[in-house]
C-alpha cells in the first residue's frame, strides 16, 4: 500500500525487565540486565498501575533511564515498558529475507568471509579444462573468464623422476598424451663407461619399443679438439644420443630435447642438445642432434638404453607445451 507522509519504520521491539518501584522518580531501563537507550519517550509504551502513560508529560527518557513526572511509591506497579524500534533499526532479519538489492555495493568486505570459503574448496588436481572458469579483477571489477582465454603458451610439468640405481635401460611410459602436441625433456644421466647411449620411442598401442625408421644427424665437438665430428643414420633401429664418430658421451651427461607431435598420426620429430664428460678421454663434448621417426604412429613414451654396461643414475623432467 502507499503511505501519506513518512513510511513507517520497522522497529526492534523490546519488552524491558520488570522494575521494582520505590519512593523515586528515576529508574533504570534494562533488558536481560543490559542497559537500553530508547530513541525518545515517544518510542516507549509505559503502563503504570494498568494505565497507559503519556510520553513527555507523565514520563521522559534520559539516556538509559525513565523519569516519571511525580515520585512513585513502593506499592505502584509498572506493568510494562515496551520500547519501540529506533528509526532504521530493523533488528535481526528473519531467515531468507535479505535480498541482493538490499545490500549496498562494497558492503561485504573480506573480513566477513570465513577462511573456509577458500580452504574448504576441493583442490583441482589436474590441468584446468578449457571451459573451467576463474575470477579476476578487471580494474576493480570482478569478472568471470574461461581458462581457454588465459592460455597463450607456456610449460606444464607432466613428469619428474630420478634414480641412483644401476640399470641397462630406463623406460618412461605413458608420458605423452593428446593434451599437448609438443614436449620438452631435460635432465641428466650418468654412465659407468664412455660407451654410447641411445633412445627409442615407445609405441602407444602396447608400450613396446619402436625399433625402426629412425633418421638423425649429429654435429659434435670436443673441448680439446677443434675439428667437429659428424654422424648420421638412415632408417636405423634406434635414435642415438651423444654418439658421434669416436666421441661417445660417458659420465655426467646433461641434455635437453624438443619432441614434436609424439601422439599425432604423422612423423615424430626430435631435436636438442647434449653435453657430457668423457672419463677415459678426460674432456667434454657437446652434441647438436636432429632427427625423426617416420612410422607416422602414436608414441606415448621413450626409453634410455646404455649401449654397454649401465646407466647408473638419472634425473628427468618432462614438460608439455601449451598450445598458443
Amino acid at each position: 500500500m502507499t503511505y501519506v507522509g513518512a513510511t513507517p519504520t520497522t522497529g526492534d521491539f523490546k519488552i524491558l525487565d520488570s522494575i521494582t518501584t520505590s519512593s523515586a522518580t528515576t529508574f533504570n531501563l534494562r533488558q536481560g540486565g543490559v542497559a537500553v537507550y530508547p530513541q525518545s519517550a515517544n518510542h516507549c509504551l509505559v503502563v503504570l498501575n494498568g494505565v497507559l502513560q503519556t510520553a513527555g508529560s507523565s514520563f521522559n527518557i534520559v539516556n538509559d533511564t525513565i523519569v516519571f513526572a511525580s515520585s512513585l511509591a513502593s506499592s505502584d506497579v509498572i506493568n510494562q515498558i515496551l520500547v519501540l524500534g529506533n528509526v532504521n533499526d530493523i533488528g535481526t532479519p528473519s531467515d531468507d529475507t535479505v535480498s541482493t538489492a538490499k545490500l549496498q555495493a562494497n558492503s561485504v568486505t573480506a573480513a566477513k568471509f570465513n577462511a573456509d570459503v577458500i580452504s574448504g574448496q576441493t583442490e583441482l588436481a589436474t590441468t584446468p579444462a578449457d571451459t573451467d572458469e576463474l575470477l579476476l579483477s578487471d580494474a576493480g571489477v570482478i569478472k568471470r573468464i574461461d581458462y581457454s582465454h588465459l592460455k597463450s603458451g607456456g610449460l606444464v610439468l607432466v613428469h619428474s623422476s630420478n634414480s641412483s640405481s644401476s640399470a641397462t635401460s630406463v623406460s618412461f611410459d605413458n608420458i605423452f598424451t593428446t593434451t599437448y602436441d609438443n614436449y620438452i625433456i631435460s635432465g641428466t644421466f650418468e654412465r659407468d663407461d664412455d660407451a654410447g647411449t641411445y633412445t627409442r620411442l615407445l609405441k602407444s598401442s602396447d608400450g613396446s619399443e619402436r625399433s625402426s625408421s629412425y633418421y638423425m644427424t649429429d654435429f659434435s665437438t670436443n673441448t680439446d679438439d677443434t675439428t667437429p665430428d659428424y654422424s648420421n643414420s638412415n632408417g636405423a633401429s634406434t635414435f642415438y644420443i651423444g654418439r658421434g664418430s669416436g666421441s661417445d658421451v660417458g659420465l655426467d651427461t646433461w641434455f635437453k630435447w624438443f619432441i614434436k607431435n609424439p601422439m599425432g598420426s604423422s612423423i615424430t620429430y626430435l631435436d636438442g642438445i647434449l653435453y657430457g664428460y668423457h672419463d677415459s678421454r678426460n674432456n667434454h663434448s657437446s652434441h647438436n642432434l636432429m632427427g625423426h621417426n617416420d612410422t607416422e604412429e602414436q608414441h606415448r613414451g621413450f626409453k634410455l638404453v646404455a649401449n654397454s654396461n649401465n646407466i647408473t643414475a638419472y634425473n628427468i623432467k618432462v614438460w608439455g607445451l601449451i598450445n598458443s
